[in-house]
């Protein structure tokens, strides 16, 4: 009887403070990431920089986007990627 008594208090406090970690870690994690973000969009509005760059202005996936020629005026002006 006390044996299986000690056993269920040791698995209901393993319990309680693996939920206590949980929310503690899940917490620290959700600040860390909101400060990051802060940080970012602050370094970015100062130096004037869009927040989010859409892929096509961001220098080497231009090619990917890029209208494909149709007249051999438009093949002759294309510049290697």
């Amino acid at each position: 009887m006390l044996r299986r008594l000690r056993l269920k208090f040791i698995l209901t406090n393993m319990l309680l403070v693996t939920v206590v970690l949980l929310a503690v870690f899940g917490a620290l994690m959700i600040s860390t990431a909101q400060q990051l973000e802060r940080e970012s969009a602050a370094a970015m509005k100062k130096k004037d920089i869009p927040k989010r760059p859409s892929p096509i202005t961001i220098q080497g996936f231009s090619a990917i986007f890029r209208k494909a020629p149709t007249t051999p005026e438009e093949t002759m002006s294309l510049s290697p990627p």
